[in-house]
């Protein structure tokens, strides 16, 4: 039984632009489901991050629509909170969201899991 393949891409995506948008139509192309977990979730809006979840969701789903390219992964958004000074309880949410979304599309099936992206934020 080969593996699902689940791509992880974590980012602020404030706001969505080129570069998040090559990652993740390569990270589309190359899986059976991307999660996008998007960063900095439910914070008041602030120079740093001017738009919302909702907003940011949004602004990424509709570019994959507007692409017109069907893509063979599934597509899937959650939030991930800020968690200051905390490192371990953010890589625990990350885990939990990356675990309940495999089971949800995936049940038990065996998987492979990646995370894809850049590492530019302090």
């Amino acid at each position: 039984m080969a593996k699902k393949i689940v791509k992880v891409y974590i980012g602020r995506f404030q706001p969505f632009h080129k570069g998040h948008s090559e990652v993740l139509e390569k990270a589309l192309t190359n899986s059976d489901l991307t999660l996008v977990l998007v960063g900095s979730a439910f914070q008041a809006r602030t120079v740093k991050n001017p738009f919302t979840y909702d907003e940011r969701v949004g602004m990424i789903a509709n570019y994959i629509t507007s692409t017109g390219i069907q893509y063979p992964a599934q597509l899937e958004f959650a939030p991930l909170r800020d968690q200051p000074y905390n490192d371990a309880k953010w890589i625990q949410s990350v885990q939990e969201e990356v675990d309940a979304a495999v089971k949800r599309a995936f049940g038990n099936h065996p998987t492979e899991i990646h995370i894809t992206g850049s590492d530019r934020d302090e």
